[in-house]
């Protein structure tokens, strides 16, 4: 006998003959007699409870792609669910239907034979799909479970604006933890989280780095596709995830493609009008020919909102202006003066004062960038906000870079008064600028204070620098201004615990390199000055100690 027989009797209980004989089965398994005689063994099948048949697998495998179509068509519609079927259970199961849970209706017909599986749908909202319970490959997941999201928001918030994440996180953790699918309106979109998840792996510093290309392509693709959406937060949330990608970039030191995410930042930023936040001048008629094109943004709930705004503008701002100095690459901001768009948002406070309340209402101006080049008097007023000090160094180091690239020996008398008045003014605001900044030792700094004001600090001075770098050109007189500025970056790090600091700001990179080749040039002038006159090696010359000391500290940093 190729098979077993339930029962040595001709007949069958009721119900237990193969799908296809019916009445003259035998029951043998895994093919009756009639039908392995017929010779259709692969229609021979029992629904008898000893095994599911391949049609209820089928079936089963169809319900679960309908529910996977139906949260991908509508994600933030809250999926209907099929009944998980067990397949030791011997009674038949209830109708299919498609979710995560049976549907009220389904259990009511099917609750005596599957009570223990799949209860009745409580009042309570579905899980999302990063709750599953199946998380042996849970990087292949659309999300990953609760406890990997906690774990990576965790890893990314302890340095979060050192990234340049700019909302509210205390609002955001909240979000990003509730638990709906991915892409409901009531959660950052995913193209944010994705970036999130991106980062918190990058810097995990564990296991989870094995998995971070496959977390790129997933922060690249939701992002690509993150305007598209209907979520209410898809513009800003798109912004925040592109300011994300392009940090992520210039920290693995791919700068194109940092450089095309922070235009895309900038590019966004302008489109939508965060250029013009709380601005006295009246809107400019529109240009497009296309009218009203979705971008523009409903006015903000509340003061946190419309601070994540400003933050955000002025993130991606920084960034531009930081890192088209260091890469040497065109602006994506032009000047005003050079045909631009003019810049109406104020500088941005701390987040924990936007928290408190809202601006007055006839808290307004314009002209931003302008009123700052002409101004007489800073103090500490003018730097107290980390954001707004990081924003007016990025510009100064900008605008000291340009106009330094305007020098040319044996300019036009006019050409050269012009450039040596602005220049004097540029230098004088860099001055007044640095000495309104709070100092590294203040008893007052916070550690959290210490990271923004390094590379606040660092930055203006590099912007010193920037400004009198082209006069070391055919010069073998020492660039005394350019020295002056270097050491005074370099001792900053005296006051910094680096390892505390875990995440510095990648733009430190390029601006340590090129303070090292300033005091290295130096030192090798210093050193062929003392072999030209017969100086023993022993004695060096004036100075050479200390830039040697501020090399050996920026060189240990890096």
């Amino acid at each position: 006998s190729e098979g077993t027989s339930p029962s040595s009797s001709s007949s069958l209980q009721r119900g237990r003959a193969c799908t296809s004989c019916r009445c003259r089965c035998d029951g043998e398994r895994p093919v009756c007699g009639q039908c392995r005689r017929a010779d259709r063994g692969d229609d021979c099948e029992y629904t008898d409870g000893q095994g599911r048949s391949r049609t209820q697998m089928l079936q089963e495998n169809i319900s679960r792609l309908e529910l996977r179509i139906q949260e991908l068509e509508n994600p933030a519609e809250p999926a209907q669910a099929f009944p998980l079927l067990s397949p030791y259970s011997p009674q038949t199961p209830g109708p299919l239907t498609t979710g995560l849970y049976m549907s009220s209706s389904s259990s009511a017909s099917s609750s005596s034979s599957h009570s223990s599986i799949a209860p009745s749908i409580s009042p309570d909202p579905p899980l999302p799909h990063h709750q599953t319970p199946d998380t042996e490959r849970w990087w292949t997941l659309e999300e990953p479970p609760i406890g990997i999201i906690q774990q990576l928001l965790d890893i990314f918030f302890a340095v979060a604006p050192g990234l340049g994440f700019f909302l509210n996180i205390s609002r955001f953790r909240d979000a990003a933890l509730l638990p709906l699918p991915l892409g409901h309106s009531l959660r950052p979109t995913p193209a944010v989280l994705s970036a999130i998840y991106l980062c918190g792996v990058h810097l995990s510093q564990s296991d989870l780095v094995i998995h971070e290309s496959l977390f790129l392509t997933r922060a690249l693709d939701q992002t690509a596709r993150s305007l598209t959406s209907d979520h209410p937060h898809k513009i800003l949330h798109a912004l925040q995830a592109e300011v994300l990608l392009t940090y992520y970039f210039f920290r693995n030191g791919r700068f194109l493609e940092g450089k095309y995410h922070s235009s895309a930042a900038v590019a966004l930023a302008f489109s939508c009008g965060l250029n013009k936040i709380r601005s006295d001048l009246p809107p400019p008629p529109g240009a497009s020919f296309f009218g009203n094109v979705g971008l523009e943004l409903p006015p903000p709930r509340d003061a946190t909102e419309e601070g994540e705004r400003i933050i955000g503008f002025w993130a991606a701002f920084t960034l531009d202006k930081c890192w088209s100095v260091a890469l040497g690459w065109p602006s994506s901001i032009l000047d005003t003066i050079a045909g631009g768009a003019q810049i109406d948002t104020p500088w941005p406070l701390s987040m924990e004062e936007y928290e408190q309340g809202p601006s007055p209402p006839d808290s307004r101006g314009n002209s931003t960038l302008e009123k700052f080049l002409n101004s007489t008097e800073l103090t500490a007023a003018d730097t107290a906000s980390p954001c707004a000090a990081y924003a007016k160094a990025a510009y100064l180091f900008e605008r000291a870079n340009n106009l330094s690239l305007r020098w040319k020996p044996n300019m036009p008398r006019d050409e050269a008064d012009t450039f040596y008045g602005q220049f004097s003014v540029l230098d004088t605001l860099i001055e007044k600028f640095i000495a309104a900044l709070q100092p590294l030792n203040d008893g007052s700094v916070t550690p959290t204070m210490v990271r923004s004001l390094l590379v606040t600090h660092t930055l203006a001075h590099a912007a010193t620098m920037q400004l009198y770098r082209i006069f070391s050109y055919n010069n073998t007189n020492p660039n005394h201004q350019c020295l002056r500025a270097a050491t005074a970056a370099a001792g900053l790090l005296d006051f910094v615990n680096l390892h505390e600091l875990g995440v510095i700001n990648p733009i430190m990179s390029p601006i340590w390199s090129s303070l090292c080749l300033t005091l290295i040039e130096e030192i090798s002038r210093l050193r062929t000055y003392r072999a030209s006159w017969s100086i023993e090696p022993t004695n060096p010359t004036p100075g050479e100690d200390e830039y040697m000391t501020s090399l050996a500290r920026v060189m240990g940093a890096m």
